[in-house]
């Protein structure tokens, strides 16, 4: 039996404004398989929602290791962070 070797992803960190573990919108090419991607990720990612007719993309909780994974992916169009919006302070 061969041993499946881990691949290193080419970025070492990301930034987002929010907890290290949080909620990602992630866009994926028009032939891409949603079910394919997140089959491939480390760990299943919680909140899981598939957009399919909205365009090929999924939201869901996903950690660090998952988002620099799928930042790895040529059938990853893009990896959004869902953070939390502040005001800094209210007009009179």
């Amino acid at each position: 039996q061969q041993q499946q070797q881990q691949v290193k992803p080419k970025y070492e960190k990301y930034h987002c404004n929010g907890p290290s573990t949080g909620d990602y919108i992630v866009g994926l090419t028009r032939e891409a398989s949603v079910d394919r991607v997140v089959g491939s990720l480390p760990t299943y990612p919680r909140n899981l929602q598939k957009f399919e007719v909205l365009g090929n993309m999924f939201a869901a909780t996903l950690s660090p290791q998952d988002v620099l994974q799928l930042l790895d992916y040529d059938a990853v169009e893009y990896v959004e962070c869902d953070g939390k919006v502040s005001i800094g302070g209210r007009r009179n």
